[in-house]
């Protein structure tokens, strides 16, 4: 595992916007991710200074879209098949664990 860079948010829209031409969605399976990058947007300013995201609802799926294409070059297919630790959803604890 390793640590994402800390980016300014320009920097990392910046990121996602040049990944686009890259990625392929199912409309059904990232109905919500789409939803957020959709809906991603600028707070209002009237005097035309530069604004920040909006933290919202959206903001978290478009935030994590824009970490994961940081690192898209360094995401690699394996043939190693991913083994969950467990078996099911509902083996969770409250904690998510």
């Amino acid at each position: 595992m390793k640590r994402i860079p800390k980016t300014s948010d320009e920097a990392r829209i910046k990121i996602a916007r040049g990944a686009f031409h890259r990625l392929a969605f199912d409309r059904v399976k990232t109905a919500q991710l789409l939803e957020c990058l959709k809906r991603y947007r600028r707070s209002a300013n009237i005097h035309g200074a530069d604004t920040s995201p909006v933290h919202d609802l959206y903001s978290h799926g478009a935030d994590a879209f824009g970490y994961c294409c940081q690192v898209i070059n360094e995401m690699v297919d394996t043939d190693e098949a991913y083994t969950p630790k467990f078996e099911t959803w509902e083996n969770l604890g409250p904690m998510g664990y």
